[in-house]
């Protein structure tokens, strides 16, 4: 109980911080983990992202709630939801491609820290060169559906551990011209389509013996979502302030520690 909370607290911090939830959740199992039946697999991590999933909903509560009026009843904003909703849709595309194809090797994912790590040197990679991309103001109106499908693929990525993939989706928004709100904004919008799509694909297609009980689940849920708007709020002000390229040293840092230890075990 005390390891999944650990966990969930991990996973709340790093799943909307540019530093990759998955990839410090694979280091954190196979370093601390000692015994725990649940400790080397996928599941409890997809467990894990419910919760974050719902502080999601309670960030952009307002957001969501004009876009659902926009798209169902018809008034001055409906024609920005529509255009939203194509969005998310050819976003979201990708990432359903990538689970069909690597769906069924998420468990050999989740066992491999050198696979991690390598996906945290990338994600450093990525973070670093945000602080060159253009200083324009587009809004997520003035965005094509192929540039929505291109931000997508960055979102796919992030199916691997180690890939960042807030920080994929805001860094591939902010070189396509969008503001850094802009960029922030759909980045986590386009992740309640994607978490939600893990959750029923892992609980309808997956038959896991390992899951947390349903009070572990309830506590992990909780911790997971009460750290996760603190890493929301904090990571608006970063990304107003264009300071994403400060999470690439940490994420070089465990990367390279990663593979370090890594070979050692």
């Amino acid at each position: 109980m005390v390891f999944l909370l650990l966990l969930a607290a991990i996973q709340g911090v790093t799943e909307f911080l540019p530093i990759s939830s998955s990839g410090h959740l694979v280091l954190a199992r196979s370093l601390v983990a000692n015994g725990e039946p649940f400790a080397m697999d996928g599941s409890v991590e997809v467990l894990l992202h419910l919760g974050t999933l719902v502080s999601l909903l309670v960030f952009f509560r307002r957001r969501l709630i004009d876009f659902c009026t926009g798209l169902f009843c018809e008034h001055p904003g409906s024609s920005e939801a529509r255009h939203l909703a194509g969005v998310l849709f050819f976003g979201t595309l990708p990432i359903v491609v990538f689970t069909l194809l690597f769906g069924d090797k998420s468990d050999y994912l989740f066992r491999s820290p050198m696979l991690a790590s390598s996906g945290l040197l990338l994600t450093a990679g990525v973070l670093f060169v945000s602080q060159y991309s253009p200083s324009e103001q587009k809004s997520v109106g003035d965005i094509g559906m192929l540039s929505a499908l291109g931000i997508g693929i960055a979102q796919a990525c992030a199916i691997f551990p180690g890939v960042s993939r807030s920080g994929m989706v805001i860094v591939v928004g902010l070189f396509l011209g969008l503001s850094p709100i802009a960029s922030f904004e759909l980045a986590f919008l386009l992740a309640i389509p994607a978490l939600t799509g893990a959750g029923i694909w892992h609980f309808l297609v997956k038959d896991d013996p390992h899951l947390p009980s349903g009070a572990e689940w309830l506590a992990g849920a909780g911790v997971s979502m009460l750290f996760g708007l603190l890493a929301l709020w904090a990571l608006v002000q970063i990304v107003r302030a264009g300071k994403l390229h400060y999470f690439a040293p940490w994420c070089a840092a465990l990367g390279l520690f990663g593979l370090f230890a890594s070979r050692l075990t």
